[in-house]
C-alpha cells in the first residue's frame, strides 16, 4: 500500500475526471493538479458530465489541492486588466471548491519597482483575509518562491510577515517547496544545514500545511526553478528522504510536482517512496 503521506501532482490533458481516473489507478490518497489546461492561458471548462463523473470519485483521494494558475498575482496593485485577473482567480477558487478542493495553492506574487516590499507583503496579507472571509469552504496555502530578487515569498522572512497578519489560521498555511528552498539559496544537504532551517521555521510557529517534495537541477542560490525527477537532482533522494522525515514535519503530506512521466514511471516512483 503506498504510504498516506505521498501523493502526485497530476497534468491536466483532457478533463478533470480523466484526472482523478489517473489518480485512483495509482491509488493516491490525495493529488494536486491545475484548473487549466496545460499550455492553455484559459481557465478550465468543466462540463456537467465531467463534474459529475469526478466527484462520483472524490471519496477516494482523503484531500485535493489545487495549485493557482501562475497568471494569477495577488500582490500587483489593482487596475482594469488586474481587476479582470482576480475575476479570473475567483472563477478559479469557486471551481476548486465545486471539484470539493480541501487546499488551494498560491504563490505571494511578484517584486514590483519602486514599492517597499513590507507594503506589498502586507497588501498580499490583506487580500488573503478577504479570500479567507470570503470562501469559507477550503484552505488557503501559500508556497515559498525561488527568486528573492522578482519574487514575493523567497525568504522564510516574508512567509512570517504573512502569517503573522492572517485573520483565520485555522484555515491557512504554508507549502514549502525544496526545489525552491535550494534555489532561493537555503542549503539542504548536511544536518546542520537541515536543522538550521527547521529551527527556523519552529521559532516561527509556521503551519505547514503541505510539502512539495521536489528535486532540481540548478545549484543553490542560483534563483532558477526548475525541477527534476526525484532522486535524480542535484538535491538527491538521501537528502529529500532526510528533509521529508524531519520530526518537525513528519506528518506533512508530501506532493511530488515532477517533470512529466509515465505511469509506470510514476508508479515506480511511488513504489520507491512508500516506506518514507
Amino acid at each position: 500500500m503506498i504510504n498516506s503521506r505521498v501523493g502526485f501532482h497530476l497534468r491536466l490533458h483532457t478533463s478533470a475526471s480523466a484526472v482523478a481516473r489517473t489518480a485512483k489507478a495509482l491509488k493516491l490518497p490525495f493529488f494536486q493538479f491545475f484548473l487549466q489546461a496545460e499550455k492553455d492561458s484559459r481557465l478550465f471548462f468543466l462540463s456537467a458530465e465531467d463534474e459529475k463523473t469526478f466527484l462520483s470519485m472524490r471519496s477516494s483521494f482523503s484531500s485535493l489541492y489545487v495549485h493557482s494558475s501562475y497568471r494569477f498575482d495577488i500582490a500587483i496593485t489593482q487596475s482594469q486588466r488586474h481587476e479582470h485577473l482576480y475575476n479570473m482567480l475567483a472563477q478559479e477558487i469557486r471551481l476548486a471548491i465545486r471539484l470539493q478542493a480541501t487546499h488551494y495553492v498560491l504563490h505571494p506574487g511578484t517584486i514590483q519597482v519602486g514599492k517597499e516590499k513590507q507594503d506589498m507583503l502586507a497588501s498580499v496579507s490583506q487580500r488573503l483575509n478577504h479570500m479567507l472571509k470570503t470562501y469559507p469552504e477550503i484552505i488557503f496555502c501559500v508556497e515559498n518562491t525561488a527568486n528573492p530578487k522578482r519574487l514575493l515569498g523567497a525568504m522564510l522572512e516574508d512567509l512570517f510577515y504573512i502569517n503573522e497578519r492572517i485573520a483565520t489560521p485555522e484555515r491557512f498555511g504554508f507549502c514549502i517547496d525544496t526545489a525552491h528552498l535550494h534555489a532561493a539559496g537555503y542549503a539542504l544537504h548536511t544536518v546542520e544545514q537541515r536543522l538550521a532551517f527547521f529551527e527556523k521555521l519552529k521559532k516561527s510557529a509556521l503551519s505547514v500545511l503541505l510539502v512539495h517534495l521536489n528535486d532540481t537541477t540548478v545549484q543553490c542560490g542560483s534563483f532558477i526553478d526548475r525541477h527534476a525527477e526525484l532522486g535524480k537532482g542535484v538535491l538527491g533522494r538521501n537528502v529529500l528522504h532526510n528533509f521529508a522525515t524531519n520530526e518537525f514535519i513528519s506528518n506533512v503530506p508530501l506532493l511530488i510536482e515532477s517533470p512529466e512521466l509515465s505511469f509506470d514511471m510514476m508508479q515506480k516512483l511511488l513504489q520507491e517512496t512508500k516506506e518514507w
